[in-house]
């Protein structure tokens, strides 16, 4: 799952280097990625999801805002609320 999202970030890259605006790569990032990360997230939630692998995907997710793909910081623990939600 995460090298697939490493890949999407690579496009994502090339969506802005065409100057695409910050909201419209905060919906792609959101269909491409985040959408990805809470259809996965119930499966491994639980015993599954380490604080290792929490850490690493808080930090994936830090990056995709630093990058200036996205206008929120998400966290796991609010796309594992959203996963529920559905």
């Amino acid at each position: 799952m995460t090298s697939l999202c490493f890949q999407r970030v690579y496009l994502l890259k090339l969506l802005r280097s065409q100057s695409l605006p910050t909201q419209q790569l905060h919906i792609v990032l959101v269909a491409l990625i985040l959408s990805r990360i809470i259809y996965a997230l119930p499966a491994v939630w639980g015993e599954h999801l380490t604080r290792q692998l929490q850490e690493r995907l808080d930090a994936f997710l830090k990056r995709t805002t630093q990058f200036g793909f996205g206008v929120a910081n998400y966290t796991t623990a609010e796309l594992l609320v959203k996963a529920d939600a559905f």
